[in-house]
């Protein structure tokens, strides 16, 4: 069986920030795929320039998510005409506020599908989506790719330069 992880992990630390973006993305498009992206992240934040991965790391994982919108986008057609007429009951609850859930809910490690695929099945607009989801990764990444930074400095102070990231790798 083919690992997954190991590739994805392999080819961010390989091609760094291009890598970090085709790992977010490709992580991200899987809808439940449980790969997990910050590690990615946290990995390599202490080679890379955090803004540039969180930014780099942010556009692939929200471009990768557009697959969970058009995934619930698609459930919405072929759901019934009464399961229709509930969603437009809550797409018009959302409207005035779901950017700014949507917001929220990305800038948390939450398994992005949660609110992806509602999204789309709500038909909610797609560029407000995108807008959010994607400021909302940047945000989460960059705030990640320090907090790695920092993270792996204190490890290093502790353990010494050379076992850092096999001791973070051995813990998971």
């Amino acid at each position: 069986m083919v690992d997954v992880t190991s590739i994805l992990t392999d080819l961010a630390v390989r091609y760094g920030y291009l890598g970090v973006f085709a790992t977010t993305l490709l992580g991200s498009a899987v809808p439940f795929l449980p790969f997990p992206n910050l590690l990615a992240v946290v990995l390599l934040s202490n080679f890379l320039d955090p803004p540039q991965l969180g930014l780099l790391a942010g556009l692939g994982g929200s471009l990768g998510k557009v697959t969970s919108y058009l995934l619930g986008k698609s459930g919405y057609g072929l759901s019934k005409t009464e399961t229709r007429s509930k969603l437009d009951v809550v797409r018009g609850l959302l409207g005035r506020y779901g950017t700014l859930w949507i917001f929220i809910l990305a800038v948390t490690p939450l398994r992005d599908e949660v609110y992806a695929i509602p999204m789309g099945m709500l038909n909610f607009p797609f560029w407000r989506f995108l807008l959010a989801n994607t400021l909302g990764k940047i945000i989460l990444y960059t705030a990640v790719a320090y907090l790695g930074r920092f993270f792996l400095a204190a490890l290093a102070d502790f353990l010494g330069e050379g076992e850092v990231i096999a001791t973070v790798l051995a813990f998971l």
